[in-house]
């Protein structure tokens, strides 16, 4: 299996040619919006104890990194919304 990397002018957008195992060629493209960066988060204890009863207390149950990522959209939205 092979790859080659484009990067395209100006912008963070990289291009891959892959190798599948049947022998063809298949194009992976990977930008801004699509890339994972992992960062570290540090919380009190307290802070965590008020997320998880935050948390038990939704009808719809869901794990603390989608509501970390609900709350950042959340945050977002206002702050960019003036």
């Amino acid at each position: 299996m092979w790859s080659q990397k484009r990067r395209y002018c100006g912008s963070e957008r990289l291009s891959f040619r892959v190798a599948t195992s049947t022998g063809t060629e298949k194009r992976l493209t990977i930008d801004d919006d699509t890339e994972v960066s992992r960062v570290q988060l540090r919380l009190t204890k307290s802070k965590l104890r008020e997320i998880d009863q935050a948390l038990s207390q939704r009808k719809v149950k869901v794990s603390r990194h989608v509501w970390l990522l609900e709350a950042i959209e959340e945050k977002l939205e206002k702050e960019t919304s003036s």
